[in-house]
């Protein structure tokens, strides 16, 4: 009984530093990307948001669900209409399933000027990551606005 008590608490710790240890670079590695892609969003950058969402990506925000091609042509409409933008985040969050997937969340604000207009966009999200081919892309997304 000792046995199997001290073989199950050794592969738990060597799995929890495995975890750490691949965790830490991807953790950074999605912070950057996560940034990335609030400044392509802001920006409409269509080429960036391509890249960074997986083909089969589930997006939920204040309009409902999108797909891919639904949020590429968002970004095709308002690309060079913003100006003045801004994409600063705070307390993220990352969570790794596995080596390959991880949730992360984090707060957010989008700022800029459309069309002419001020724009002011503070929220919370979450999103799942996987691994592709060595690439992290987002496969789901879900955003809800934060009230002071």
């Amino acid at each position: 009984m000792k046995r199997t008590l001290v073989a199950i608490l050794t592969i738990s710790i060597v799995g929890v530093v495995c975890v750490s240890a691949f965790g830490a670079d991807d953790e950074a590695a999605l912070i950057a990307l996560d940034k990335k892609w609030g400044d392509a969003n802001v920006k409409g950058d269509v080429a960036v948001l391509d890249e960074i969402y997986a083909d089969n990506v589930i997006l939920l925000g204040g309009q409902g669900l999108a797909t891919k091609k639904q949020a590429l042509d968002g970004a095709k409409n308002n690309a060079g209409k913003t100006s003045e933008s801004s994409y600063t985040t705070s307390d993220f969050k990352v969570i790794f399933i596995d080596a390959n997937t991880a949730v992360m969340t984090h707060n957010a604000v989008s700022k800029g000027v459309r069309d002419g207009k001020p724009f002011e966009n503070p929220h919370r999200s979450m999103h799942v990551f996987t691994k592709r081919n060595g690439r992290w892309q987002v496969i789901a997304n879900a955003g809800v606005p934060m009230n002071d």
